[in-house]
């Protein structure tokens, strides 16, 4: 179902809050009509579809807007929008028969890949570059619910039935994806949600009590916000919802947050609303002009970036620079391997690669709970010693064997590996800007610099600058860092780390006080700390990008800096040793963090997009440091003969706890968590099961000291345990 609104005019400004470089800026879209819903990719890419057609593209952070529609789409209102990419995207269309088109090649051309007769396609979101579910106003008494596993190119309604009560319908606009767990509104007083993926048997509903429509859904955690002129909040995943007052007047469009953020955003006529604090406080943060009725925000690096989109054809994009900072536990996960690890390239908190002797290369999509042996064809005889990835399927890695160095390819996560080049010399560093913009640094050739540039995703390489030097030693493998269009590596034995503003249009040399650096980490374009060898031990620190160096008391004065990884004031260094050391402090001081079973740290990363550190050893051992990681895991074993929920462990526990069960048949499963008065605090399970053993993570982080009780209830079983959580 579409929204009609109403207009209304206000002044510009952009306005900055609680301290942070929060930034609305005006955009220039080429088109007067109506824009009606609008999807965000990361910093750069987002598209944006609108009355008559309009479907619009920028992929240079909103500095430039193309109208990427065509005949094949026609002129028909475009009411949702979903992109994958800068090649990949979605619409829906709302003539008498809703159609669904598709692109593949950024717009070029749109294939129908979708239609229906009635049951207007309210919303369509995708967890991941493959898997994605679409939701619609109800057919024959059913609600149009399809999903797709394939980027979109099929649709398929089987498994997610949901049926229609009444007369209830939908609204663009309105859905909301974290994960597995599904939201969407409704103008039926209730916000319908499923945990599993949109399945048949997994849907419940939570009265929006106050407000008949739910124009918009969001939810951070266990809280969320939902409504029309009257807005609704729930502070239980959607059990319960309860009028709140907002500020503004007038309908509440696109409720925004970025789970993990503790950010909310909504629209009320010419203005942008914020809160920092999960919704407790918000206040007015943009005001522009015309009816702000749809906005898309991503986390994407250390950036918010997005856009918000109205009714007269304006755009307004969002950044805000955002620091995540890990926190959590230390673990250790399994390799697989005892052979040296040297490196490690971390997407996400999910996407990881790491890369060693004998030509392995490791890759993790699910938090490192499970690492696969990707090496595929990559010869035993090249020890890798640096890996770059950008995401789950493209990544670069470069090895040595004898006096020759070589830097492989992938683009289809590991399975296939090419050959890009081979040369005399050694590889040290590779970095991806882009998904085709790829760099290597590698030691000096001839007086030069060994330094390539691929513009095909490391399939080819050419020069990239010339760096002239008198070092015969080289850099240190893992040793250089890029930020943005910042470069700066060092040159052994030389006293020197070489820097670029520019991405080596233009190079300087850094005086330092050691003779050489074994990691360098900046979290700001001008706050650093490079660490040295055990040949020159020492922690230095910059303040200027490092026109100027000085020394730190260092936690490990003898041994080398193996790696380096800060967020916000926030440091981690590692030692080729067994320790992790921490400041909380900016690098004033250092206490231990970790200490490892066995092996020495060869390297350590922060996740590029989240908040998790790993680090690599000489033994294989990988350790992670990051939120502990929280899911249903089936456990291998015969089919269990009856029902069986067991005791929690460890009991008592601070603040992560597992609890197995047991199913002999499937079914619809559901396992609840209540205090010491019965009121649920967190919801561990809610979907269907296939017969087997499992085993359930819960984290009571956020909760306080006490007695909890937690209940299964499956095909009619019923059980109840005690468990004690002491902080």
């Amino acid at each position: 179902m579409k929204r009609t609104i109403l207009i209304s005019a206000l002044l510009f400004l952009a306005f900055a809050i609680n301290g942070f470089s929060q930034t609305w800026t005006a955009q220039t879209s080429g088109v007067t009509t109506s824009l009606n819903c609008v999807s965000a990719v990361d910093a750069n890419i987002g598209w944006i579809g609108g009355n008559g057609g309009v479907i619009l593209k920028t992929v240079n952070g909103g500095a430039n807007w193309t109208n990427v529609a065509n005949g094949t789409v026609g002129t028909a209102d475009i009411y949702a929008i979903c992109a994958l990419s800068a090649s990949v995207c979605l619409v829906s269309t709302s003539p008498a028969n809703t159609f669904v088109y598709r692109t593949s090649d950024g717009g070029t051309t749109w294939t129908q890949v979708f239609t229906q007769v009635g049951g207007f396609i309210d919303d369509i979101r995708f967890k991941d570059a493959n898997n994605g579910i679409m939701y619609g106003d109800p057919v024959s008494a059913r609600w149009s619910i399809w999903r797709t596993t394939n980027a979109g190119v099929t649709w398929d309604s089987a498994g997610c039935y949901l049926p229609q009560a009444a007369s209830e319908a939908g609204w663009n606009n309105a859905m909301f994806l974290n994960g597995n767990t599904v939201y969407f509104g409704t103008n039926a007083t209730k916000v319908y949600k499923s945990t599993n993926f949109g399945a048949t048997g997994s849907w419940t509903s939570g009265p929006t009590t106050g407000t008949a429509n739910s124009y918009s859904v969001a939810f951070n955690g266990n809280v969320g916000f939902s409504g029309q002129t009257v807005a609704v909040k729930s502070t239980d995943g959607g059990s319960t919802y309860a009028s709140v007052t907002l500020p503004g007047s007038g309908t509440c469009y696109s409720f925004n947050t970025i789970p993990g953020t503790n950010r909310f955003w909504y629209n009320r006529a010419a203005i942008i609303y914020y809160s920092s604090d999960n919704g407790a406080n918000f206040a007015s943060q943009f005001t522009g002009t015309g009816t702000y009725q749809a906005m898309s925000l991503v986390l994407s690096g250390s950036v918010i970036r997005g856009w918000s989109v109205t009714n007269t054809g304006l755009i307004a994009m969002y950044n805000e620079p955002y620091v995540q900072v890990p926190t959590g536990t230390w673990t250790e996960q399994v390799s697989g391997l005892t052979s040296v690890l040297y490196s490690v390239s971390a997407v996400n908190d999910d996407v990881a690669w790491v890369c060693g002797a004998s030509g392995k290369v490791l890759r993790t999509t699910n938090k490192g709970q499970n690492w696969t042996n990707v090496s595929g064809t990559i010869p035993t005889t090249l020890a890798l010693y640096n890996i770059f990835a950008w995401d789950a399927n493209i990544a670069v890695v470069t090895g040595v064997s004898g006096a020759n160095t070589s830097i492989y390819q992938t683009s289809n996560g590991g399975t296939t590996w090419t050959l890009a080049n081979t040369h005399a010399g050694f590889g040290d560093d590779l970095y991806m800007s882009s998904a085709t913009d790829a760099y290597f640094i590698g030691d000096p050739i001839a007086g030069n610099w060994d330094l390539l540039k691929s513009t095909n995703g490391g399939l080819n390489w050419a020069s990239w600058t010339t760096l002239p030097t008198t070092n015969t030693s080289g850099t240190y493998n893992n040793a250089a860092f890029f930020q943005g269009t910042q470069v700066w590596f060092e040159s052994v034995g030389l006293s020197t780390i070489h820097y670029s503003s520019n991405m080596g249009a233009n190079w300087t040399s850094q005086t330092i006080p050691l003779s050489e650096i074994t990691a360098i980490q900046f979290t700001s374009p001008t706050r650093g700390l490079a660490g040295g060898s055990s040949t020159s031990p020492g922690l230095l620190s910059t303040t200027n990008a490092g026109t100027n160096w000085s020394t730190l008391t260092s936690p490990y004065p003898t041994n080398s800096i193996s790696g380096i990884v800060g967020a916000g004031t926030t440091w981690w260094v590692s030692q080729q040793g067994l320790g992790i050391s921490i400041s909380t402090n900016d690098g004033t001081s250092f206490s231990t963090a970790y200490t490892a079973p066995a092996g020495n740290f060869y390297h350590m990363t922060k996740s590029r997009a989240g908040a998790t550190i790993w680090a690599v050893r000489s033994n294989g051992g990988i350790s992670r440091y990051g939120a502990p990681i929280i899911g249903i895991n089936p456990v291998t074993g015969t089919t269990p003969v009856d029902y069986v929920m067991s005791q929690n462990y460890p009991n008592p526990f601070n603040p992560v706890t597992k609890i197995n069960f047991a199913l002999p048949k499937s079914g619809l499963v559901s396992m609840k968590i209540y205090d010491i008065l019965g009121q649920e605090v967190a919801t561990l399970v809610n979907e269907t099961k296939n017969a087997g053993n499992y085993s359930v993570d819960f984290d009571a982080s956020k909760l306080s000291s006490g007695i909890y009780f937690y209940k299964i209830s499956v095909n009619g079983f019923t059980d109840v345990k005690k468990m004690t959580l002491i902080k």
